[in-house]
Parts: C-alpha cells; structure tokens; sequence
C-alpha cells in the first residue's frame, strides 16, 4: 500500500495507460469512497520503470 496523498483512482488509470496495473484504494473501501491509498503488485513493486513512473506521477 502506498499513500498517493492525492486521488489514487486518477493515478491507478494514468499507470494503466503505462501498462502498471494499480488498485485505488476505493476499491477496498465498502461504499467505494475516494481515496489516497494506493494498492499494487508485489512481486512487480520493485521493478525500475515502476518506480520511475511513481516518482514521476507524485512529483506532477
């Protein structure tokens, strides 16, 4: 889990766009409520591009 401190649903469809398959934490929440938390792969969350782009998308 990662707080994107901003809406993580608008994240997860710009890593889409990437090919990165990322859940908002909306989708977790029971009344699907908005949210900065972020959820995704493990066993992809230490891939470089992967952290490139998430950098590059909490700094915009």
């Amino acid at each position: 889990w990662l707080d994107a401190g901003r809406d993580s649903h608008a994240l997860a469809a710009r890593a889409y766009e990437q090919r990165w398959l990322l859940a908002p934490g909306s989708l977790f929440s029971p009344g699907q409520l908005p949210s900065s938390w972020l959820r995704f792969n493990l066993a992809s969350s230490s891939h470089p591009d992967l952290l490139r782009f998430l950098e590059r998308a909490l700094a915009d």
